[in-house]
């Protein structure tokens, strides 16, 4: 479904940067499991999953951007540890923008 929904987005316009983010950090980064919780896969692998269904799309307007690499410090996590605080929201922003430049500047 990912790779459907990557590959009709990326190719409606692929004049058009397509950025694939990988998940956040979040509870079960950190071995936190909530009783009942029921998990199909770790976050590590719904990550791979998306690393291989970009590096198969053949859309090149399609970007591979990490999540732990936008929201980098647990601590900007809420209580729940999975929602961002102001902080992590900032930090988010902050780091989007950056990749968003590079992107940007890598095309002229």
């Amino acid at each position: 479904r990912v790779g459907y929904f990557v590959n009709r987005v990326a190719g409606a316009n692929t004049g058009r940067p397509v950025l694939c983010i990988t998940l956040y950090p979040f509870f079960l980064d950190f071995g936190v499991v909530p009783p009942g919780l029921q998990c199909q896969a770790t976050p590590e692998e719904y990550r791979q999953a998306l690393r291989d269904i970009v590096a198969a799309c053949p859309c090149p307007n399609v970007h591979l951007v990490e999540g732990p690499e936008i929201l980098r410090e647990m601590t900007n996590l809420t209580c729940d540890l999975i929602h961002p605080g102001d902080y992590g929201m900032m930090e988010m922003a902050r780091h989007l923008t950056e990749k968003w430049q590079s992107l940007a500047s890598r095309k002229h």
